[in-house]
């Protein structure tokens, strides 16, 4: 087994391999460079890992959408993009959300400013709006793909400019504020996952996150003269984040809802435990464009949801190993992976803080790793995996330091010289 090259396609990092093998730091990076191989029982761990399926009848929906469009002649977008007639919408009361004005057709909502072009449009879909929305998109054979594709396509049309696209304008044009999606695992009269246990894991320390904050409630509220529960409610994020989760029960909340028995929520309409994410602006837009397929082949709602949960939350057991309950839930499948936009630093600029934060650190380390013969930087340096940008920077500034050396050289002949001079340089 190459571990580098089936570690990267799970998008796994070497810490995760010393969890799933109970292999040393330092053993998993002689593996990974291919200097040591995976003994039987690592690879045999590892490959159970990758291989294990869901056990869970999980659903994925878009939950809750708000788009944001940089325009003034809100019924155009009604008209052309959800490709509903602008006169099934009746004006609201009032508007909200900072707007002046609303439109509504039953709970999809239209705020729109007559005057601020910034804040333009904004089309919300709350639960209810989805599940009324989608007769609309099945009655225009269309998809949530198609349409999302098409809104993403319509602020292309409306930046460009002779005939050009405009992707920076684009992209000013149009904002996902907010998508929420829904995984839910249906009723199983053989079990569920209990989320229970998800709390009390957190409580023992074997819950590793990404996410700042964690947060469990419990509501109860009289029925008949009784306290009953609706049920539990895992908050993990912070409320002002760009991602945050619930996960709840949500036969018991369906339950009080509808003022049923939760036996009967299970049988009829298959609810248990439902699993939200909830993303906000660039981390919204981003997984709208991989779900659509805008620059590459599009991801299912499904996977997109585990793979967010996966690569944000690890569950391990009293052994310190993934926690096989967790993950019969959703599998073992791709962790996802938000892209960040990077920041383009000079060489100079990056040199200057190493000089004015580092200088002194790095000349103890050098000590202590001629004096013992270990290095700590050279070992911190090989856990890193670098990335496509990394490997971009480092081959800019390699070409412009060999370019630099080359012209100091040349400077120092007259031939050199009347070369550079030929160059324009």
């Amino acid at each position: 087994m190459e571990l580098a090259k089936v570690r990267k396609s799970f998008g796994l990092s070497q810490n995760d391999i010393v969890k799933i093998t109970g292999l040393s730091k330092s053993m998993v990076s002689m593996i990974d460079k291919g200097k040591r191989q995976l003994n039987s029982e690592s690879e045999q761990l590892l490959v159970d890992y990758l291989h294990r399926k869901p056990k869970a009848d999980i659903t994925a929906m878009i939950d809750y959408l708000v788009i944001r469009v940089k325009t003034l002649n809100y019924k155009k977008f009604i008209n052309e993009v959800l490709k509903i007639p602008d006169y099934y919408f009746e004006q609201g009361q009032s508007g909200g959300n900072g707007y002046p004005f609303r439109v509504e057709y039953g709970e999809i909502k239209v705020f729109y400013h007559n005057e601020n072009i910034d804040m333009g449009a904004r089309i919300e879909f709350k639960g209810g709006a989805c599940r009324l929305f989608e007769t609309f998109l099945d009655e225009q054979n269309r998809t949530w793909q198609d349409f999302l594709k098409d809104v993403i396509d319509y602020s292309f049309e409306a930046t460009r400019i002779n005939g050009v696209d405009d992707p920076i304008e684009a992209r000013k044009f149009l904002k996902f504020k907010r998508l929420d999606i829904a995984l839910d695992e249906r009723f199983n009269e053989k079990g569920n996952y209990n989320l229970m246990d998800l709390w009390e894991k957190v409580r023992k320390g074997q819950i590793e996150m990404k996410l700042k904050g964690f947060r469990p409630e419990e509501e109860f509220k009289m029925s008949d003269g009784f306290l009953k529960s609706l049920g539990i409610s895992l908050y993990f994020g912070s409320i002002q984040g760009f991602i945050r989760f619930n996960f709840y029960e949500k036969d018991l909340e369906q339950a009080f809802r509808r003022n049923i028995p939760v036996e009967d929520v299970q049988e009829i309409f298959g609810f248990k435990n439902r699993y939200e994410i909830r993303l906000k602006d660039d981390k919204a837009f981003q997984v709208i464009e991989d779900f659509v397929g805008w620059e590459k082949t599009p991801e299912t709602l499904y996977d997109l949801g585990v793979g967010i949960i996966m690569d944000y939350i690890q569950v391990f057991d009293e052994t310190g190993r993934p926690d096989r309950s967790w993950y019969e839930v959703f599998g073992q499948g791709k962790k996802y992976k938000f892209i960040t936009q990077p920041k383009i630093e000079s060489l100079e600029k990056r040199r200057a803080w190493f000089d004015r934060q580092l200088k002194r650190n790095l000349y103890i380390e050098a000590r202590i790793s001629r004096e013992t013969g270990r290095s700590y930087v050279e070992e911190l340096i090989s856990e890193y995996d670098p990335d496509d940008e990394d490997e971009k920077i480092i081959r800019r500034d390699v070409e412009r330091i060999k370019n630099c050396d080359f012209e100091h050289e040349a400077r120092s002949t007259p031939e050199g010289q009347a070369f550079l001079k030929a160059l324009g340089k």
